[in-house]
């Protein structure tokens, strides 16, 4: 039974028989499938935020989520905003409601999110991660590297800045994953052409496969050439003496964090994450973009992020909508 299921998990995603005695089980089950979607990080989360909204339900005498309305998530939203709750956390709430309800529309039990028009007052429409200024980003690319953990970490600098890939996906890559065959790059806009690179330990335990710019391989098989790893040997090893030890997410982190301090990019403690490159390659890819292709490299700048919903992937790029500058030269000029 899917509710037997769900109730030995440690945090659930679904209100469990005795608080919801009205849920079907064909709600339970649509429920389990979207929640097997979730990354473990995201489960807590998402359970926590669902079930504050399915206990709101119950005050209302509304015990079955498929029967709630706009008008039930605007009382809602105004419930949270009488507790003094912070915007930034009303959002996150209200983003997994949205989350959920879409993913039940999707499987048939929904014929309209219920969800769909709320908003936050008082929240930011747009994503507040800081990415690097032009000046920075050519910088950082530029940062000479004589030891070996410099040399390493400018190779990850480069994967990030050039890819938008994650931490968790960095630390997971294995030498044998970034393959030479060339063809088209992944934005057929951009001059050059890319490699293929496999991502094993993407968000939500996926893997795919994406196309990596010229200039960015260059310095990536460079540093995979020069350290002599091949096979299932991690890409970036945590030592020059543990050549068989990847990367923690922790010191993937670290390590682009200390390279911007010595790239001297401004307020580093804060901006110095591998989210912000991730930004900054996603805003650039778009701004170079003409604007009569622009829907369409939005959906291919959506699949490189790994991102689910096209409007997150809209909140990376707000800056080129904006019509903002964003950096990007070396990356994209170079072809070597």
């Amino acid at each position: 039974m899917p509710s037997e299921r769900l109730s030995r998990s440690q945090a659930l995603i679904v209100s469990r028989r005795e608080l919801a005695p009205a849920l079907t089980e064909s709600l339970e089950a649509a429920l389990l499938r979207a929640w097997n979607r979730l990354s473990p990080g995201s489960r807590t989360v998402y359970a926590r935020d669902w079930r504050r909204w399915t206990d709101y339900l119950q005050t209302r005498n509304l015990p079955d989520p498929l029967q709630a309305h706009p008008k039930h998530v605007e009382a809602w939203l105004t419930c949270l905003r009488n507790l003094e709750l912070a915007p930034t956390s009303q959002a996150r709430m209200l983003a997994v409601v949205k989350s959920i309800y879409a993913e039940l529309a999707r499987q048939g039990l929904l014929q309209a999110n219920p969800a769909r028009e709320s908003r936050v007052r008082g929240a930011r429409q747009t994503s507040n991660t800081p990415y690097l200024s032009p000046g920075e980003l050519d910088r950082l690319l530029a940062l000479p590297a004589s030891t070996w953990a410099e040399r390493r970490d400018r190779a990850i600098v480069w994967l990030a800045a050039g890819t938008g890939i994650r931490r968790e996906s960095i630390a997971g890559v294995q030498a044998h994953d970034l393959r030479p065959v060339w063809g088209p790059e992944l934005f057929a806009r951009t001059p050059g052409q890319a490699t293929t690179l496999v991502v094993r330990r993407a968000k939500g335990g996926k893997r795919y496969e994406f196309g990596v710019p010229r200039a960015v391989w260059i310095e990536v098989a460079t540093w995979r050439e020069a350290i002599g790893v091949e096979g299932e040997y991690p890409l970036f090893p945590t030592a020059a003496g543990a050549l068989n030890r990847p990367m923690t997410v922790r010191a993937v982190w670290a390590s682009v964090k200390d390279a911007m301090r010595r790239a001297g990019v401004e307020d580093y403690e804060h901006r110095g994450t591998v989210h912000a490159l991730r930004r900054t390659f996603a805003t650039e890819v778009y701004r170079r973009t003409k604007r009569e292709d622009r829907p369409v490299v939005l959906r291919e700048i959506q699949k490189a992020l790994g991102h689910k919903h096209l409007a997150q992937t809209e909140r990376y790029v707000q800056l080129a909508i904006a019509g903002e500058s964003v950096p990007g030269e070396i990356l994209f000029k170079r072809q070597g």
